[in-house]
């Protein structure tokens, strides 16, 4: 009774101690704003009603015992969570529900049973708009002989992550380390809840508080990790890991991968290391989410590449091959190629291979292959292109704005790379290309007899690649 009170004196309000709820949903207490209210269940009973709801499964159990009820009009439109954590000494459990009176069942919008120390509750955030009501039922924890008592809560407006629902993921960037907060986040009931590769530990495999990430593998394998980055001074530090092909929200037992505890986590054995094989430039949905029903978790999530790297990707540009621009004379080339020649009807065809760096972590093996080119190819890089392809001798030429020259090689069977040449150097430092820079390519070769003019000399199509660290 003395938290009760001084929480009474310190909001100042006398009306607030009307507030204490009633046995019965037939006929909640009648609330409005944000609070605090007092609620008291001292000598509650233990209803009928709101005691099935799937969401409240919570430690083996959907019970709330010796409930009471409150009607709450809400003011605001968004999202709103019910609290009682720090305001009182119950070890209390609470639902939420739609409307002014006794639930239906299955239409539990909220629920939580332990969210913070002392086993209070901070319900998960559920969507409400200004004027409607909801229904509010604070219980105890339904196990032994928990007893009821007095105390506060309260409602709070808050904003969900935006990677909330796994239909509008986060795309991450690339390897490091993210925050994350899932404090606010809801379960994702209709994703992601009965997978087969999630039946590990106790064989459960519902996924609590989930949020949801794109990750785009630039290896063999990735290493996706909470591994003792969670918030150290919370009991509630286990976390679990799902992936699952594509971007968009996954049909059922389609998961690739799940791990809960993480045998590598020493400080935090509960949080998850989770590694699983990846085709490279393929683009995977991450689920983060809590074994947990009731904990709310923040912490870093690292994204680690440990298998083979993939090659940077290339995209084509400049095609002779009918698809863009006409060629100088009609001479078109094969799909993919540049125009065609006197020596290889099909054109050339300009490919990459290897790592673009600026070798900071020592890693540029980028490799410009020209394929069937008769004569010397000239290598080059540019900042842009042209606004159209302009025809140039038996080819187009497009990669025309800061053009730098990386070298010339002499084809072998009709095949040239650089680095090659009389003038080998690495193309992050022939092309003085650095991080996070897009750089264009062609090559410029000559071909005898030419096509379409005495110039005699053709270009591969054009390939655009972004720069890394």
């Amino acid at each position: 009774m003395k938290l009760f009170h001084i929480a009474l004196a310190l909001v100042g309000g006398a009306s607030i101690a009307v507030a204490q709820g009633t046995d019965t949903c037939t006929s909640p207490t009648v609330i409005a704003g944000a609070g605090p209210w007092a609620f008291d269940n001292t000598s509650a009973t233990t209803g009928t009603q709101g005691q099935t709801e799937g969401i409240c499964t919570q430690y083996g159990s959907t019970v709330l015992k010796l409930d009471v009820w409150f009607t709450w009009n809400a003011t605001f439109s968004g999202h709103a969570v019910v609290n009682t954590c720090g305001t009182t000494g119950v070890d209390t459990k609470v639902a939420v529900y739609p409307g002014t009176t006794c639930p239906t069942a299955g239409t539990a919008l909220a629920c939580n049973d332990d969210a913070c120390t002392g086993f209070q509750s901070t319900t998960n955030a559920f969507p409400v708009t200004m004027g409607q009501n909801y229904v509010i039922q604070i219980g105890v924890y339904p196990v032994g002989t928990v007893p009821g008592g007095t105390g506060m809560f309260d409602i709070q407006n808050v904003v969900p992550p935006t990677n909330d629902n796994c239909a509008t993921p986060l795309a991450i960037a690339g390897p490091g380390q993210y925050a994350f907060d899932n404090s606010y986040a809801s379960r994702d009931l209709a994703f992601g809840q009965n997978e087969v590769v999630c039946l590990i530990g106790t064989g459960v495999s519902p996924n609590y508080r989930d949020l949801w990430y794109t990750y785009t593998a630039q290896s063999s394998s990735v290493r996706v990790s909470t591994c003792d980055l969670v918030n150290v001074n919370s009991n509630f530090t286990d976390t679990r890991i799902t992936v699952y092909p594509g971007t968009s929200c996954p049909a059922a037992n389609t998961a690739i991968a799940c791990e809960d505890d993480g045998a590598a986590c020493v400080i935090q054995p509960l949080t998850t290391d989770l590694t699983f094989t990846a085709v490279c430039g393929t683009t995977y949905l991450i689920q983060l989410s809590n074994y947990n029903p009731n904990a709310s978790v923040f912490g870093m999530l690292e994204f680690t590449e440990v298998g083979a790297i993939c090659d940077t990707p290339s995209v084509p540009f400049c095609l002779g091959d009918g698809t863009g621009a006409a060629c100088p004379c009609g001479n078109t080339g094969a799909a993919g190629h540049g125009c065609g020649s006197s020596a290889f009807a099909g054109g050339a065809i300009l490919s990459s291979s290897g790592i673009a760096s600026d070798e900071t972590t020592g890693t540029d093996t980028l490799v410009l292959t020209a394929t069937d080119i008769p004569g010397p190819g000239l290598f080059f890089q540019s900042n842009g292109l042209a606004p159209t392809p302009i025809p140039f001798g038996d080819g187009l030429f497009c990669a025309t704005v800061g053009i730098m020259r990386l070298g010339v090689v002499f084809p072998t069977s009709g095949v040239a790379s650089y680095p090659g040449g009389l003038t080998p150097n690495e193309i992050h430092i022939a092309g003085a290309a650095s991080a996070g820079q897009t750089k264009h390519y062609q090559c410029w070769y000559r071909s005898v007899p030419g096509l379409c003019s005495a110039n005699n000399y053709n270009l591969t199509q054009g390939l655009t690649l972004v720069w890394g660290p």
